[in-house]
């Protein structure tokens, strides 16, 4: 399997930045706020109980929870899994065999597309262009979905442009999908954080979806590392199989924590589109300032963008040297093959937004 670029530049810089406009979440909580939006005492919400072993599919009203935000049948449906990126692992591994054909939107986070090659398949990139404002082309992905196609990967909201597939849209793709008989996973962790345009929820839509979310990047709770799989039973249940070889099961407080904040969801997506609403407000602004540098698509929803260079600047090397002469971090667009790009996130504290980004301005006045 081929290295995963972006978490390979994170493990390399992401804790020697002062200014990280990296990071593709919502700040982080803290207990004591998680505290705050719950009403429930600290050492209440990570209980008393010994720190062992829990249900390998996930605690049953934490899989409740889940199905009510996924538009489950019910908890069987769910699998409570390490982070979305094991979910995502899971699937792809249960379902995915040597020959196969996986479409998946591009540009796009690498995992979605990477672990089918490492199976076997033949991946076709469903392309999101800059020229057509990243909006999704359905006869694109309809003249692509022809032979064995076996499984259609979605992001919605998408990372790293941002664009959203409304419930038209998405209805369409589910019928395209139907016509070749193929299932329909749908990553969903930037849902819950628009600007725009909010995008379609799956499971309310069709069975066919398979949907993979977690607590990371709209609820603020990445440190947890919980995530899930929701679905049909039999394909949660291959999923469960394989998740024995990997986790065995979810973190007990990590549980604890998510059910609180998922009986808390309005309170805290309250919290997460102000910070958001209030960042994509100061990155607009920068944006219409440095156009003379720097363009971009504003994004509908999540809190990552995919803007480009004005000239020619490599987006490697470009990010080295900011790193190293700012400690601003970026993501190179070369980690999602597109080198004159750069990812920037504003998910996180505002202050340090402000200042990265003038940082970051003074620089591409100097190099540019």
């Amino acid at each position: 399997m081929k290295p995963f670029e972006v978490e390979r530049w994170f493990a390399e810089y992401e804790f020697k930045a002062a200014y990280n406009l990296a990071e593709s979440c919502i700040q982080p909580l803290r207990l004591t706020e998680i505290s705050a939006l719950t009403d429930v005492p600290p050492l209440e919400l990570v209980g008393d109980e010994p720190l062992g072993y829990v249900d390998a599919a996930g605690s049953p009203d934490l899989r409740q929870a889940i199905a009510g935000v996924c538009h489950a049948s019910s908890p069987d449906e769910v699998l409570v899994t390490a982070g979305a990126i094991e979910a995502n692992f899971l699937l792809h591994t249960a379902l995915i065999q040597s020959g196969d054909v996986v479409i998946c939107q591009y540009p796009a986070y690498q995992q979605l597309y990477e672990v089918a090659r490492w199976r076997g398949a033949e991946v076709r990139f469903w392309m999101l262009r800059r020229e057509n404002s990243y909006k999704p082309d359905l006869d694109e992905l309809r003249a692509l979905a022809t032979g064995r196609v076996k499984l259609i990967v979605l992001n919605n909201p998408h990372n790293p442009t941002g664009s959203v597939l409304d419930e038209s849209q998405l209805r369409e793709a589910f019928e395209i999908a139907a016509s070749c008989g193929a299932l329909v996973h749908v990553d969903e962790v930037y849902s819950g954080i628009n600007h725009t345009q909010i995008a379609a929820e799956s499971r309310s839509i069709s069975d066919r979806a398979i949907v993979t979310g977690s607590m990371s990047k709209a609820y603020g709770l990445s440190g947890a590392r919980l995530g899930w799989v929701v679905g049909a039973r039999e394909i949660v249940l291959e999923c469960a199989k394989l998740r024995d070889y990997v986790s065995i099961c979810p973190s007990y407080i990590g549980e604890r924590l998510s059910l609180a904040l998922l009986r808390n969801r309005h309170k805290v997506l309250s919290r997460s589109n102000q910070i958001a609403s209030t960042n994509f407000e100061i990155v607009k602004n920068w944006m219409a300032e440095k156009e003379h540098l720097i363009r971009w698509v504003a994004p509908q929803a999540g809190v990552v963008c995919f803007p480009w260079f004005a000239k020619p600047l490599d987006s490697m090397q470009a990010c080295t040297r900011l790193i190293e002469q700012c400690s601003v971090l970026l993501v190179p667009g070369t980690c999602f093959a597109h080198p004159e790009h750069v990812r920037l996130g504003f998910g996180y504290s505002t202050p340090k937004l402000v200042d990265g980004l003038e940082l970051f301005g003074q620089f591409l006045e100097s190099n540019m």
